[in-house]
């Protein structure tokens, strides 16, 4: 990984040393979608009751569906303002809903609420590194020489079921796929790569990655 990497961290799991991290997930309606000046309203409803917001994060948006959010406050010396905060957020035209999320232990809040994770309308899983990481070293301690060529030959099949899946969010043009397509492999944390050839004949890419 460069000096240049940007990082985001997703922040299912809401870590603050000295702090008391609470989560709302709030619900919007789906009109709230497109009106201008709903999340600073219910953004200076907390402000209002002095909570600091050390996460937010919105669901991403569906026409005629209701939006989620997942807002993360320091109650550190104000757990018993934690209900009222909640009725105001409630009592916004445009909340449905307001759920309490409290934290695991003292300073760490883990993001529970959700059964399923789904990134572009597919179900996904998170993979950290110690897990990644695990997973490709087993198969080359157990399998040696022959594990290597058994994860090249999985890339390649993940590849190509990636790049069949892109033709039905961009359609055939090239251009639009090799753009969607690297796009999407940064997007989804894998790194960088530049797809430098592409024979959509014989199905097969010449890439550089970086990052990964």
């Amino acid at each position: 990984m460069t000096e240049k990497c940007v990082i985001f961290d997703i922040g299912q799991v809401v870590n603050i040393p000295e702090a008391s991290p609470v989560g709302l997930i709030i619900f919007f309606r789906s009109e709230a979608l497109f009106k201008v000046g709903v999340l600073k309203e219910v953004l200076e409803i907390v402000a209002s009751m002095g909570f600091p917001i050390v996460y937010f994060i919105l669901s991403q948006p569906k026409p005629s569906a209701p939006i989620t959010g997942f807002l993360v406050i320091d109650a550190t010396n104000k757990h018993d303002k934690v209900q009222e905060l909640i009725k105001k957020v409630r009592k916004h035209e445009d909340v449905e809903k307001v759920e309490l999320m409290k934290p695991l232990f003292d300073n760490i809040l883990v993001n529970t609420f959700y059964d399923i994770l789904c990134i572009a309308g597919e179900r996904c899983i998170i993979f950290r590194k110690a897990l990644y990481s695990a997973l490709i070293k087993t198969v080359r301690e157990f399998f040696g020489t022959g594990g290597g060529a058994l994860l090249y030959h999985i890339g390649t099949v993940i590849g190509s079921r990636a790049f069949e899946d892109h033709k039905k969010m961009v359609g055939e043009e090239l251009s639009k796929l090799v753009k969607a397509s690297e796009a999407l492999f940064k997007a989804l944390g894998f790194g960088e790569v530049q797809i430098l050839e592409l024979n959509m004949k014989d199905g097969k890419a010449k890439v550089r990655i970086m990052n990964n």
